[in-house]
């Protein structure tokens, strides 16, 4: 958030069919292509990236997919397969 004292955060979360989706979105500076195409495979730049695609994409047979907002920023769209709740 460079020249700025404050950053927004908004978190979005939405149910399409059988999927759960969860969107992150920022205002900051936003991904370099380099950093993009990292963040889509699992090594991605840091481990908290890794461990947000391994959870999803093995455990809920999910995607992740981090996209540069048009107005600045970035932007994670987190889409998860719903399961049934299992009784204990």
């Amino acid at each position: 958030f460079e020249g700025r004292k404050e950053g927004h955060i908004t978190i979005s979360v939405g149910r399409s069919g059988p999927n759960l989706n969860v969107v992150v979105e920022d205002d900051g500076s936003g991904l370099g292509s380099e950093e993009q195409g990292g963040m889509a495979r699992s090594s991605g730049s840091g481990l908290g990236t890794q461990i947000i695609n391994t959870f999803v994409t093995n455990d809920f047979g999910g995607s992740v997919n981090w996209e540069p907002r048009r107005e600045g920023g970035t932007r994670v769209v987190l889409d998860m397969k719903l399961r049934a709740a299992q009784d204990e």
